[in-house]
């Protein structure tokens, strides 16, 4: 049971750590992705910007380059000049220019796609014009001495005589009456509101060749020329196509035109700073931001468009944030898909590492087990099978053990050769004893020859029978350490403990053989000073029994002390 724990605590530990590195890199890798595509959205919404940027600038220059070429193939500037100077002569001298004038402006209308052309004066009256006045039919015509002669014709229809008319008012659909501008330097193109729509006006020039008083030729202007070009849905649809996004025009802050008309306002906030005094398209700075649009958030970027004095509007384009949130979601699916195969890739690997690790680790604990429950055989040793972290416990156990076993050999040797001293002192203490009794024997003989020496001899008995006390002592102590020592060789654990009591119990017990030598010593003087007296008794008695011997009957007091 322990075993399938740690190897699955291994397994769990390994595959949780695993997908959670997973989740920590998916997460990391989400939202750098998220920026990378963000970024790329700006990327994309900058070029798209770069691109309608060029379309408008390149409409104004081919629409400036159209009017240019007219005006130079139908002689305009000679035909106004012309017209200026005979102005109040009858209109059979001026008529066939009127109407070559007026037919050129509606030719180029027509091919160039202009909502209205018109020339006017140096005074600002108009001398001739053409204008869009419905989906497919135009008017044009000229003013002659406060009369104008109009006509009205479908775009695709060619000019007839018979169609033009004459009245004294002229009810411009989208040109006015009078140019009560500032006559152009040159030829201008600028961005101005055109009714509800963004249109692109040219001013140019009408410019001929003039004399001075002195008959030199000089180039003098007649008047300018007025053309408006409106911003159109193909425009913007052909914009949305090429740059596979949201094409939006606002005039002022209001929709105008555009691939996304719920986009119905443009806050003020979402434009740059921005400025009229040398405004420039292609210069011109613009801002990324997001907007809302019924809910669903759309990535955009802006620019600001000026006319000549004043603000006009702005051109916008967006990306839905759907791309950017498909893109998410495909890489998310993509980690997802790599880190549960990493997981199904990585599980048996780990099952079969933990398994290899565990077994190691099961082989240290059946082996120390073993040591523990059984006889205690410390000669055995852990196999060592490989070089790491568990083999080296296996290793440094092994060494432990082989430490213990050697202790342990050691504390056997020494205990053996306490239990042979004990054994020898056990003899000694029996022989002192045997001897000490031997000497008490004497004495007490020694004591009946009279009463000094009875007293002596009551202390030698009594110094003996203490030395008898202090060998029964040793005696029992020699019994004590047999025991302590059968109890070191069978409980193998208290090794140490056993061993210091033993060492200082062998300590006390050689102090006191110490001390019983010096008894046994004085023991030994007592008894040659007993031999000596009994040796004195001897010839005492010896010569009492001579004196006695002599005396006779009076030397019988000699014969009782010789006895």
């Amino acid at each position: 049971m322990l075993k399938k724990s740690l190897k699955l605590k291994l397994v769990a530990g390994a595959l949780g750590l695993i997908v959670i590195v997973s989740m920590a890199i998916t997460i990391v890798v989400a939202v750098i992705v998220h920026r990378q595509n963000r970024a790329m959205v700006n990327v994309n919404l900058v070029t798209a910007m770069a691109i309608v940027r060029d379309d408008l600038k390149d409409r104004t220059v081919r629409t400036t380059t159209a009017i240019e070429q007219m005006m130079t193939a139908n002689e305009v500037g000679g035909k106004v000049k012309f017209l200026i100077e005979f102005a109040e002569d009858e209109l059979t001298i001026s008529n066939g220019a009127y109407t070559a004038l007026a037919t050129a402006l509606r030719n180029l209308l027509k091919s160039d796609g202009l909502l209205s052309l018109g020339v006017y004066g140096l005074d600002g009256a108009p001398i001739a014009f053409a204008e869009r006045s419905g989906a497919d039919r135009l008017h044009y015509g000229f003013r002659h001495q406060a009369t104008y002669h109009l006509c009205e014709t479908a775009l695709s229809s060619t000019v007839s005589t018979d169609e033009w008319r004459q009245q004294d008012q002229w009810g411009g659909v989208h040109l006015a009456s009078s140019f009560d501008a500032r006559q152009p330097d040159g030829r201008a193109a600028s961005f101005e509101a055109l009714g509800d729509h963004l249109a692109i006006r040219v001013l140019m020039p009408v410019i001929a060749m003039d004399y001075d008083d002195n008959g030199d030729e000089f180039m003098k202007s007649f008047g300018v020329l007025e053309a408006y070009k409106i911003l159109s849905p193909d425009m913007v649809t052909r914009l949305s196509k090429l740059t596979g996004m949201a094409v939006n025009l606002f005039l002022g802050s209001r929709f105008s035109i555009g691939s996304l008309p719920e986009y119905e306002a443009l806050a003020e906030a979402d434009l740059p700073e921005h400025s009229a005094t040398h405004w420039d398209i292609e210069t011109q700075d613009l801002r990324l931001s997001e907007a809302k649009v019924q809910g669903q958030t759309y990535y955009q970027a802006a620019i600001p468009i000026y006319g000549q004095t004043q603000y006009t509007g702005a051109a916008v384009v967006m990306q839905s944030d759907r791309i950017v949130t498909a893109n998410d979601r495909r890489m998310l699916t993509v980690l997802g898909g790599v880190s549960l195969a990493c997981v199904l890739l990585c599980a048996p690997l780990t099952i079969v590492f933990s398994g290899s690790i565990v077994r190691q680790i099961s082989g240290v604990a059946a082996r120390l087990k073993e040591i523990a429950e059984g006889d205690g055989d410390l000669s055995k040793r852990l196999e060592v099978r490989s070089q790491d972290e568990v083999g080296q416990l296996a290793t440094w156990f092994n060494a432990f053990i082989g430490n213990i076993h050697t202790i342990i050999r050691e504390v056997k040797d020494n205990s053996e050769q306490l239990s042979e001293s004990s054994g020898e002192l056990s003899e000694i203490a029996g022989e002192m004893a045997r001897g000490a009794q031997q000497a008490s024997d004497k004495a007490t003989a020694a004591a009946g020859t009279g009463k000094g020496m009875r007293t002596s001899m009551q202390e030698t008995a009594a110094a003996m029978s203490n030395s008898a006390g202090k060998v029964a002592f040793v005696a029992e102590s020699a019994e004590r350490l047999n025991g302590t020592f059968a109890d070191i060789s069978e409980n193998t654990g208290n090794a140490c403990t056993i061993t210091r009591q033993a060492v200082d119990r062998a300590g006390e017990a050689s102090r006191q053989v110490a001390e019983l030598g010096a008894a046994a010593v004085d023991i030994g003087k007592v008894v040659d000073a007993i031999t000596e007296i009994s040796e004195q008794v001897n010839l005492l008695a010896l010569n009492a029994t001579i004196e006695s011997a002599r005396a006779g009957e009076a030397g019988k007091g000699f014969a009782v002390v010789a006895n």
